[in-house]
């Protein structure tokens, strides 16, 4: 079992790292490890394959995504693999939540989370990821409550085990910094957010896609606080990061035009704020689908918008 884990971290690590905020480079990377194991069945060939899931779904791919899940899910299974097993299915759950399925999300992701603890222990960076994505996925359906102790726990693991400035800490911090936002203490969701991005700085460099990331989800707390000027601009610089490596039409360039053009429509911007809205909903629509529960919030936005 020790072997399956390093399996994955080893592999994480090294497709990350190669990446360098592409997922088409980390893509390439994954077919090449993948072109020398040759075996479908191989302990380590599932680890690579859920992370080409992870790649897949990075770009918007979501079936091939939730394929490569499935078909790493099946393969562990089949090598007497549980820890890998209950990987792939918290990342299916990921999926389910992407394609709106939020109890089925739920229902996948707690019993991928049960399973890990079962086989590795409360404290292991691996069930530490699974928290951390089933955390998400009640943060999204608004059960804080949920959430926060997950995130909390996750968070907490990764310091003890890696200490307070390791990458792997920044995308918990990124989430609860969401969180802690959604729930209304902007000062505190400030502070972590800002150490979420201080860290992946540090350790990708300042045009990295993960980078990227954290400055759109820092924007919003930042203009909560008062600030629109400095949250555009963190919007504007992600933005050109998302088209760059991303393409015009992905999701996250649809989420970051919506939060433009919030900003744009409460300073009074409506012809600019209205392009944005349509835009981020025709992309999302193609991505996602038309009836996707996250296309509410911009069609509200937009129906306000045109009222005015």
């Amino acid at each position: 079992m020790a072997g399956a884990a390093m399996a994955v971290g080893e592999a994480a690590k090294a497709a990350i790292w190669r990446a360098a905020g592409d997922p088409r480079e980390g893509l390439i990377g994954v077919g090449e490890v993948l072109a020398t194991l040759g075996i479908e069945t191989d302990v380590e060939s599932v680890a690579w394959r859920v992370l080409a899931g992870r790649y897949h779904q990075a770009l918007g791919e979501h079936p091939v995504a939730r394929d490569a899940f499935e078909d790493a899910r099946r393969a562990a299974l089949a090598q007497g693999e549980p820890l890998l097993a209950a990987i792939a299915l918290g990342a299916l759950a990921g999926q389910d939540r992407v394609d709106g399925r939020y109890d089925t999300a739920i229902r996948r992701g707690t019993t991928a989370l049960t399973e890990a603890v079962r086989v590795v222990g409360d404290d292991d960076r691996l069930v530490a990821s699974l928290r951390n994505e089933l955390a998400i996925t009640y943060k999204s359906v608004g059960r804080f409550d949920q959430a926060e102790p997950l995130y909390r726990a996750a968070l907490a693991c990764l310091e003890t085990a890696l200490g307070p400035d390791h990458p792997e800490l920044a995308a918990t911090l990124h989430n609860l910094a969401g969180l802690t936002h959604a729930r209304g203490d902007q000062r505190a969701a400030e502070r972590m957010a800002r150490r979420g991005l201080a860290i992946r700085v540090a350790a990708l460099g300042d045009d990295h896609l993960a980078v990227a990331l954290d400055r759109a989800a820092l924007a919003p707390i930042i203009d909560a606080l008062g600030r629109p000027d400095e949250a555009d601009q963190l919007l504007q610089d992600a933005l050109g990061c998302f088209e760059r490596v991303l393409g015009d039409d992905h999701y996250e360039v649809a989420v970051t035009l919506h939060n433009l053009g919030a900003i744009d429509h409460r300073q009074g911007r409506l012809d600019q704020a209205a392009a944005r809205y349509r835009r981020s909903l025709r992309i999302r629509a193609g991505v996602l689908s038309e009836s996707h529960p996250e296309l509410g919030t911009t069609l509200v936005n937009l129906a306000v918008l045109e009222r005015a």
